[in-house]
């Protein structure tokens, strides 16, 4: 009995040595597959922003160019940064937890960064942001995923306020000691 417990165990053993390899491959060729059209996107924004350069152009075309790049810019940074959390969520079982990178962050500047990226989006939606923020509010905090995290949430309030204003008042929690 124990001899067949064993081997039934070797088996299984094997099995799921035999997943986490496959998943590993899979990993590899998603990310390989998910990064890949974007060296080619930026590289034709890159093109489309030197034309947008061009003395011919008149300055409302040329606005309206800048405009988009910036906002084609952006979502790439955005796509970009999502598939790498992705990847990074999807190796937490095989590699231990989530490498954050902690620094000292300036929040109002982060979300002003916010805000500023979603100016596209406030004009479509008619949305006014407004922002109450002390400039000394630091945190300890990967900056990278709280950009995003503020991001995220602005956007979602931009698709979901139907066009009313947003207000966002972020200061120090003052503790008694």
């Amino acid at each position: 009995a124990q001899a067949a417990i064993s081997l039934d165990n070797a088996r299984l053993y094997g099995e799921a040595q035999e997943t986490i390899r496959l998943r590993e491959e899979f990993i590899d060729i998603a990310s390989h597959e998910l990064r890949t059209p974007l060296t080619p996107l930026l590289l034709q924004i890159d093109i489309v922003s030197e034309l947008a350069a061009h003395p011919d152009l008149l300055p409302p075309q040329k606005n309206v160019m800048r405009r988009l790049l910036k906002e084609a810019k952006f979502q790439i940074k955005q796509f970009s940064t999502l598939v790498e959390s992705l990847l990074e969520i999807s190796r937490i079982d095989l590699v231990g937890p989530m490498d954050l990178k902690r620094q000292p962050t300036d929040l109002a500047l982060l979300i002003r960064k916010a805000i500023d990226d979603h100016g596209p989006e406030m004009k479509n939606f008619r949305c006014e942001v407004l922002l109450e923020a002390e400039s000394d509010v630091f945190a300890l905090c990967d900056s990278s995923r709280i950009a995003l995290a503020f991001s995220n949430l602005l956007s979602n309030a931009l698709k979901y306020g139907a066009g009313r204003p947003i207000h966002r008042r972020h200061r120090r929690q003052r503790t008694a000691a």
